[in-house]
């Protein structure tokens, strides 16, 4: 029976930033904030290299586990203890990219009310498309937070099953298929969040460039 674990071996985008100094229209205090809540996004980027190293460490560590003898419970004990670590590891580093990404949309949320005070059509409906677009990537990230950390919990519970001298092939089979389902789940959540990462920056190009704000830098 195939005991293979899967893993979503896929990095999430965060915000594009550039920087510049201007005075303050609508316009301008947009840019200042949408800059702003990139900046805030700069935790989020730095744990997503750790995330997958973590991700890929356990991994390894599961393919000895499963194919370590019953019998040597001593180091059955002491691989199912290093991989529960690295999950505790991953819960510390998921906290600090969910601090990062809430920071950054509620630093982001402030520029919505300058978006009604633009006076051209086209240039504020420019800005509520990256608000939208925002507001929709938000979601999409509670979405794959919440997947996620569901995954740690059962990943947890599948590491400490390899401490049952009883473990029966079934049970482990049953959870294993739980943390599978989640990490399918997950990897469509961050294709979703990294599509709307890149239609958001993409919007955001689009918006400045309309306002003329690129030309001022």
């Amino acid at each position: 029976m195939r005991l293979f674990r899967v893993l979503p071996m896929l990095l999430i985008t965060g915000l594009l930033l550039s920087a510049c100094s201007l005075t303050e229209s609508p316009s301008q205090k947009i840019y200042t904030l949408a800059e702003k809540s990139a900046s805030k996004e700069k935790d989020f980027n730095q744990v997503q290299k750790p995330l997958v190293d973590a991700e890929e460490k356990e991994q390894a560590i599961y393919n000895q586990l499963v194919t370590l003898d019953k019998n040597n419970v001593k180091q059955t004990a002491k691989l199912s203890d290093q991989a529960v670590q690295s999950v505790e590891n991953r819960g510390r580093l998921l906290k600090k990219e969910k601090k990062s990404i809430d920071n950054a949309y509620n630093t982001f949320k402030q520029a919505v009310p300058e978006i009604n005070k633009i006076k051209d059509v086209k240039l504020k409906n420019k800005a509520k498309q990256m608000a939208d677009t925002m507001k929709a990537r938000y979601k999409d990230y509670q979405i794959l937070h919440n997947e996620y950390s569901e995954a740690l919990k059962d990943d947890r519970k599948l590491y400490e099953l390899f401490k049952d001298k009883n473990l029966k092939i079934e049970t482990l089979q049953t959870q294993l298929e739980k943390v599978n389902n989640h990490y399918k789940a997950i990897s469509k959540d961050k294709e979703t969040f990294n599509k709307a990462t890149k239609i958001f920056n993409q919007q955001k190009k689009t918006f400045y460039d309309a306002a003329d704000i690129n030309n001022k830098k």
